[in-house]
Formats: structure tokens, sequence, C-alpha cells
């Protein structure tokens, strides 16, 4: 896997920025509207309670990457949550097994 440092939209749905006990990072929500659900892109920052301090949608995935890495990317540590291991492949490669 490659050394990503930022957001993009191969690797936004478990990567995160984080600095101190903040975390910022971008998840995929609905609303319904009227029986039709309405898709969009969260940018939320929370502390390590899980509370939320700051939330902005988007409706296309890339002004949320675009806005993700504008604001932390400078500052804070980018994290990937899944990493693929050195040797082997398939689906017990991946750290979480």
């Amino acid at each position: 896997m490659s050394q990503d440092t930022s957001f993009n939209e191969n690797n936004w749905n478990f990567s995160q920025f984080v600095l101190g006990d903040l975390t910022a990072f971008i998840s995929l929500c609905g609303e319904n509207n009227n029986e039709n659900i309405e898709y969009f892109y969260s940018l939320t920052v929370v502390d390590q309670d899980n509370k939320e301090l700051f939330q902005k949608d988007f409706k296309v995935l890339s002004e949320a990457c675009n806005s993700i890495n504008s604001k932390y990317q400078d500052y804070w540590q980018f994290q990937q949550s899944i990493e693929e291991k050195k040797e082997g492949s398939g689906c017990d490669s991946c750290v979480a097994h």
C-alpha cells in the first residue's frame, strides 16, 4: 500500500487525522427526504470521548477530501486504520486478523 499522507477517494473511509486527543475523519451519512435517501459525506472532528466538536457536510466526496486536507494536513498526523501487511495477499494479509 502506498504511503498516503492525505485523504483521497481510495482511502477516505479508513483514514483519519489526529492531533493529541482530537480526531478528524470523513464518514458517509444519509438523510431520509420524502421517501428518498440523500447521501452525503461528513467531515467530523471528535475528542477522546467521541464528543463531536465540528461537522461539515459535503455532497461530493472529492470536496470533503479537499476540505479535510486543507484544514488538517499541515498540522495533524495522518493515519490509516487499515494497513496492508508487507508479505502475503488476500483476506488473511489484513492487519485486522
